[in-house]
């Protein structure tokens, strides 16, 4: 596998696109806290995501999001530029491949979490899934299709077979992830994120058997995670988002002891962590056993409750955190309609020089995350405070249930 590495120079001497990422992340970030601040529901969502077991890991979650943002547009631009989606630099690479290796290692490590808890109501769980995938993913298949229509029609004539068969796919809730819905192989600019909700899914499925498998000797746990690596390195990619997911695992499992958490909890640790990050070499394939390790340090810090010098614990980024799966799902179509608009209707992307390219990535990004807080006030959070609702219910039915068995 071929590797990359960073040399001092460009460490030391960032490029132009280095410099850009962190200001507007961060203006993305400040500007819409300023904005929502001013609604007591985003404020009541704000403090409820900093006084959880984990408050830092909204705040890693929004980074990640709203990098791979930034990442999409870099793709929309090389399309625009070279007729191939992609990237046109590593680093912007990087900006969606990192951020979703990490996302799976944050799934790995709350499902692990859970799985060990020695109980698990597999009916429950599903119901929380579905719950809390489903509204926004069925709003946004919506939208998907209704746009492939209109920007792609007539992909398939006479077909009607072909096009419900889309559409089934299409409210599955990400198993089948990306596919082209009525024959539009273009599709994929505006659905790409949902071949991670396939890995998701199965994960899922694999989740009761796991929480079976390792709550009853500790020593399953070791054998199961030296299953998952041996299959990483022997099938490749897919085997190596299956090693995510047990990075993740492993990171609870360093969590646990309070030697390491509180090693791993400070300042020093988080910049060592950074700079392994910035000089370790990166392959071409990130979701590998060589694109996994050097993120696992970042992450091992996360999961011990690093807050990397307070940022993760930050009103603006928990406030990003707080919509990040809304930011996730949607931006893809956002980030498209913008740049064909302002390509089509202004002036050429291309003849745009590095800032005023940074400078419409940003505005896409700042209108990503307007509409990620509003379907997650509207769509997601609904069903999430019904189930919220619901577990408090549970706890006093089953006391209920012990006391009346007891006294029979």
């Amino acid at each position: 596998m071929d590797l990359i590495t960073p040399s001092l120079d460009t460490l030391f001497s960032p490029t132009p696109d280095k410099l850009y990422f962190p200001a507007c992340l961060a203006a993305v970030a400040i500007i819409a806290w300023l904005v929502a601040r001013h609604v007591p529901f985003y404020r009541s969502a704000v403090d409820k995501s900093l006084s959880m077991r984990h408050p830092n890991l909204d705040g890693f979650r929004g980074i990640l999001a709203t990098s791979v943002v930034f990442h999409h547009f870099a793709c929309n631009q090389g399309l625009l530029a070279t007729g191939v989606w992609g990237a046109p630099s590593d680093f912007l690479r990087n900006l969606g491949t990192i951020p979703v290796a990490l996302f799976f290692m944050v799934t790995g490590f709350l499902f692990w979490e859970r799985a060990c808890r020695g109980t698990f109501d597999v009916r429950s769980f599903f119901v929380g899934r579905v719950r809390r995938v489903a509204p926004l993913y069925l709003f946004y298949a919506i939208v998907i299709v209704a746009c492939t229509l209109y920007w792609f029609p007539g992909n398939v004539v006479d077909a009607p077979i072909r096009l419900l068969a889309d559409l089934l796919k299409a409210v599955s809730l990400g198993w089948f992830g990306a596919f082209p819905v009525n024959g539009a192989e273009h599709t994929g600019y505006l659905s790409g994120v949902w071949w991670t909700l396939a890995y998701e899914w199965r994960f899922y499925v694999a989740i009761p058997f796991l929480a079976w498998f390792v709550a009853t000797r500790a020593w399953r746990k070791l054998l199961a995670l030296a299953i998952v690596t041996f299959c990483a390195a022997l099938f490749g990619p897919p085997g190596g988002m299956a090693l995510l997911f047990a990075f993740g695992a492993l990171a609870f499992e360093a969590s646990r002891h309070p030697a390491i958490r509180s090693l791993l909890g400070t300042k020093s640790a988080a910049t060592v962590a950074l700079l392994i990050l910035a000089v370790a070499p990166y392959p071409a394939e990130r979701y590998s056993i060589e694109g996994a390790l050097p993120l696992l340090p970042v992450f091992l810090c996360v999961a011990c409750g690093n807050t990397f010098y307070g940022v993760l614990e930050t009103r603006p980024l928990a406030l990003l955190g707080t919509a990040s799966f809304s930011i996730y799902m949607l931006h893809m179509a956002i980030v498209y309609a913008i740049v064909r608009a302002f390509n089509k209707f202004v002036f050429p992307i291309n003849s745009v020089d590095d800032s005023g390219v940074w400078a419409l990535s940003f505005a896409c990004a700042l209108v990503a995350v307007f509409c990620a807080l509003l379907t997650y006030r509207y769509i997601e959070h609904p069903f999430l405070a019904k189930r919220n609702d619901a577990r408090p219910a549970r706890r006093t039915v089953e006391p209920a249930r012990e006391q009346s068995t007891a006294a029979l």
